[in-house]
């Protein structure tokens, strides 16, 4: 087994109320097969059959742990805000997951919704994890769609963190985001240079090593009517949005 680890998470949600999220993911899979050395593994929530995955990923069938904390909440009044937090979470439970799989020391998260164009090592150390800054002029948090975790270090804090989850659930806005920035204060953690977490908006750069579609997806997969509240994130730079756009169109 490759000692690199990548993990994404889903759930039954994900697949079968969000079938475009879903084609894409496909597709991040198969870049991240086709293109790295990294073992991938999938943490997923369901009993929903997952015949289209390929055969090289190991899909962990897993449930949080704060599962009922989520489902009794006075905010699940719709399948849409549960199906959220059963994939979304997942993330903080990747390394109590690792850890249990036998690894002590880094492995990568990256959202469904990430491309990992080029191989790269994560030998980061000293951190309790490393991610991607929020946008290429603002480091003052971080965004956790693309995470490098020392399991080790990150276990240390796994009871604050489900506990914080129980506390704040109802005044989240932004899920796990909301959690991590508020347990982890800026310089306790590492930001990764922008090519590991790179916006299509951005620009065109032959040095990245994960494109991430965060906000606005490509435009095949792009919901119609989230795109009012998403053209911030594609008219800056519709040339090179639409560059990457088509890009995806071709995997």
């Amino acid at each position: 087994m490759s000692d690199k680890q990548l993990f994404f998470t889903a759930s039954t949600g994900t697949k079968l109320r969000f079938p475009n999220y879903w084609r894409m993911f496909l597709k991040s899979l198969k870049v991240a097969l086709d293109n790295t050395s990294f073992k991938v593994h999938l943490v997923f929530d369901g009993n929903t059959l997952l015949d289209d995955i390929p055969k090289d990923v190991n899909v962990i069938r897993y449930q949080h742990r704060m599962l009922h904390r989520f489902e009794r909440s006075p905010r699940n009044n719709h399948l849409k805000w549960l199906d959220t937090c059963r994939s979304t979470y997942l993330k903080t439970e990747i390394p109590f997951i690792a850890h249990n799989l036998g690894f002590s020391n880094n492995v990568l998260y990256a959202d469904i919704d990430c491309f990992l164009l080029q191989d790269f090592v994560i030998g980061y150390t000293g951190k309790p994890f490393w991610a991607g800054s929020a946008k290429n002029t603002d480091k003052t948090h971080f965004c956790p769609g693309l995470m490098i975790y020392h399991v080790g270090k990150m276990l240390e804090f796994d009871i604050e963190i489900l506990d914080h989850i129980d506390k704040h659930l109802e005044g989240n806005n932004s899920f796990d985001f909301d959690d991590l920035n508020a347990i982890f204060p800026l310089g306790s953690y590492g930001l990764l240079p922008l090519e590991y977490n790179w916006k299509p908006v951005w620009g065109i750069d032959a040095n990245i090593k994960v494109l991430h579609f965060a906000g606005a997806k490509p435009n095949s997969i792009e919901d119609k009517t989230r795109l009012p509240f998403v053209r911030h994130l594609i008219d800056p730079n519709p040339t090179a949005f639409n560059y990457y756009s088509d890009w995806f169109e071709t995997l």
